[in-house]
């Protein structure tokens, strides 16, 4: 007997048989891309070999593109939608799983190690953002790589500062009108005669290479990643005296470069301490009042103040809820909020981590319940979601 046939599943209609005419002779050529452009990236890989013409369209910018769209919009099922996490501090193991089956799933969802294939058994790696697929990678705190685990192709950054020491805060995004996927660092690096300089830095993937920023002010920015939402890094940001600073959210503009600011819902006056994260393809502040509540908002509408919407309030049950999250041998970094919300699923039902715990909140009666999820235990750094692409990295 010969090998078998891959799993992969392949519609009837490209299955050549003999005295069959092929499929490609029978529909016309656009309706063979659209049914293309429904196919997961693994079996658009495995058709790049069915023909020059196939290779040609599936590698094609255009299709690449078309693909990507239909994958970030499938907000319904995710079934081309994961999320991706390591242990915390920075471990040896990333795992991921299907947004799907946490949403979906019938029965126990089985978290997969990734095999992450730039690093040896020694290495720590970090997840600190996604886009479009890509994911942006740190290796033992200093070597960056922006790697696409669905293709498993993957570029290393040139280093942003030969003297680097620490780099303290990460953000990565797209830059759509110049068509470029760049990356941002505040690092720390020796300088001559003893003594540190803090510079923030940017690296276009196009041109291959890093420049210094000038307009950014890294001092008084809280949390290590930043937020790509909208073309913009954003980051959390705390001005003035102690017992009257106020919080605001300063963003950076990956196209133009300068930055600018987003005001807070009303709600953050100078007692509450706000965190962002990303809900869908929007901006989402949380906000942490110890041991009394915790709230969620979402800008609905980037750019216009009076679309945040809370969605999210839990008050009675935190206490009981964070002690059970967060015992005293946890090892999260204290930077790291206690819910972190990253998925809106049916019915408005919000995908979340409590602590190191994988949580379902239902709106309608304001109840969470666990996802049934195995060999994802442990401390985890907050997830990452991405979407199955074949965007390259060139």
């Amino acid at each position: 007997m010969g090998n078998k046939s891959s799993s992969i599943f392949i519609p009837r209609i490209f299955r050549h048989r003999r005295n069959r005419t092929p499929a490609a002779e029978i529909f016309p050529e656009e309706i063979m891309e659209e049914i293309l452009l429904r196919l997961p990236v693994k079996s658009l890989l495995k058709f790049r070999c069915v023909s020059k013409s196939w290779c040609s369209l599936i590698s094609s910018n255009r299709f690449i593109k078309a693909h990507l769209k239909i994958s970030i919009k499938d907000t319904n099922n995710f079934t081309r939608q994961n999320i991706i996490s390591t242990f915390s501090p920075p471990g040896k193991i990333l795992k991921q799983c299907s947004l799907s089956s946490l949403f979906y799933g019938l029965g126990t969802t089985n978290a997969v190690d990734v095999d992450f294939p730039i690093r040896n058994p020694n290495d720590s790696v970090r997840v600190v953002g996604s886009c479009n697929g890509l994911i942006c990678t740190i290796l033992n705190e200093k070597l960056i790589y922006l790697w696409n685990p669905s293709t498993r192709k993957f570029k290393k950054l040139p280093n942003a500062d030969d003297r680097i020491k620490v780099i303290s805060k990460y953000g990565f995004g797209f830059d759509e009108c110049n068509e470029d996927y760049k990356v941002l660092v505040v690092v720390s690096s020796f300088c001559i005669g003893g003594g540190f300089e803090t510079t923030v830095k940017i690296y276009s993937l196009r041109t291959n290479s890093w420049k210094r920023i000038e307009d950014l002010a890294h001092d008084c920015l809280f949390g290590s990643t930043g937020k790509f939402v909208s073309g913009k890094l954003h980051w959390v940001r705390r001005s003035g005296p102690n017992h009257s600073a106020r919080w605001d959210i300063v963003s950076f503009d990956l196209g133009s470069e300068i930055c600018g600011s987003v005001a807070l819902p009303h709600y953050f006056g100078t007692g509450s301490s706000p965190s962002l994260e990303v809900l869908g393809e929007c901006l989402c502040v949380l906000g942490h009042i110890p041991k009394i509540e915790m709230v969620v908002w979402v800008l609905k509408e980037y750019g216009v103040t009076n679309s945040w919407a809370r969605i999210l309030r839990v008050t009675n049950s935190w206490a009981r809820i964070s002690s059970v999250s967060y015992g005293r041998r946890s090892n999260l970094r204290r930077e790291s909020p206690l819910l972190t919300p990253f998925g809106i699923g049916p019915e408005g039902k919000i995908l979340l981590m409590i602590g190191s715990r994988f949580m379902i909140y239902n709106p309608r009666n304001n109840c969470f319940r666990p996802p049934r999820i195995m060999n994802f235990g442990g401390s985890l750094e907050p997830p990452h979601v991405y979407c199955e692409s074949l965007v390259e990295i060139v």
